[in-house]
């Protein structure tokens, strides 16, 4: 058998071939200042890769504006901005009427994400099913007592903010279409932090955060790397994958599906093999031509660099060659 939690330090490894990266030679393409939009589900994930763009192409400047899905689908349909992250594709008609309005306009799945679920160590709960979320969500369970014996009390459940994608996300995919509960027992947290649901997990025993995977799996806040851990990257042969955070107050609940017989946590095994429930695409789209700075990172971010850097944030690259290993359990 083969021990689950060792499969998130080592499950992935990228193809090697990558070694002749270097920086970029300066050109129109790579230089400049742009300005774009993402789910700030999404943060760590982008400034990471921004970083590593700049890194290589330092007359280039990319400013990021982290705002709710709804924004920044609107900031993308009405001209103000030419690039978005978002967690779903664009309909057909966002589409068409984009493409009528900018013919470069192009749409590109760059990883898969895992919605993890975080609850405070005291809580004796290691995992729950769907339906279990679903009954939560919509307010027909409120006491952890209803999902098994616990002294965890009364479920309270918090996201980072109103109109976050990961709402979007269960209400369709969990709660299939049905409202989210009027009992009182789901929160937003204060400014729309994701620091904060970590807070207020930590801070109520019976609390149940909702993030996304790179949340657990790098560090809490974005820092800026260092030049020499980003030629370090670049240079790497092999990209191991991302291992959780050590957190001594938050736990990772296991999540299983109501038809199959064992509950997954979010490790980029199972958000490959698809055994973890929780999972929602995440796509670029910009409506830049490709010889702008805009194309640039557009290409760079779904190219193999981009994408190799998407494996060391904890999500699943969409378009990076993978091969599994797996450790004997010692």
């Amino acid at each position: 058998m083969i021990k689950q939690v060792k499969l998130a330090a080592l499950a992935l490894i990228v193809a090697s071939g990558l070694t002749g990266c270097r920086k970029t030679p300066d050109n129109d393409v790579h230089s400049g200042v742009m300005t774009m939009v993402c789910d700030k589900s999404f943060e760590n994930v982008i400034e990471q890769e921004i970083d590593l763009y700049e890194f290589q192409n330092p007359k280039s400047s990319i400013l990021c504006n982290y705002v709710d899905e709804t924004v920044a689908l609107d900031s993308l349909m009405s001209g103000n901005t030419r690039t978005a992250i978002l967690a779903r594709d664009l309909t057909e008609a966002e589409m068409k009427k984009l493409k009528k309005e900018h013919q470069a306009t192009r749409s590109m799945q760059i990883a898969v994400d895992a919605v993890a679920l975080i609850v405070d160590t005291a809580n004796n709960v290691n995992d729950i099913t769907v339906s279990d979320l679903a009954d939560i969500l919509t307010g027909r369970v409120t006491d952890w007592n209803e999902i098994e014996p616990s002294n965890a009390g009364k479920i309270r459940v918090f996201f980072d903010s109103p109109g976050s994608s990961l709402q979007s996300f269960l209400r369709t995919n969990v709660m299939k279409g049905q409202p989210f509960s009027d009992k009182g027992n789901l929160f937003v947290t204060d400014g729309g932090s994701v620091a904060e649901v970590f807070r207020k997990v930590k801070q109520n025993k019976g609390a149940i955060g909702v993030v996304g995977v790179s949340w657990i799996t790098t560090t809490l806040d974005t820092t800026d790397v260092s030049d020499s851990e980003l030629e370090s990257f670049v240079n790497e042969e092999t990209t191991t994958a991302a291992d959780f955070r050590s957190n001594t107050q938050i736990k990772v609940l296991g999540v299983r599906a109501d038809d199959k017989p064992r509950a997954y946590k979010p490790f980029q095994q199972n958000i490959y093999d698809g055994t973890y429930p929780l999972t929602r695409p995440v796509y670029m789209i910009t409506t830049a031509y490709s010889n702008s700075l805009a194309g640039g990172f557009f290409s760079f971010v779904t190219g193999t660099l981009g994408q190799k850097m998407i494996l060391k944030t904890g999500l699943m690259p969409a378009r990076v060659n993978l091969q599994v290993v797996e450790l004997p359990e010692q």
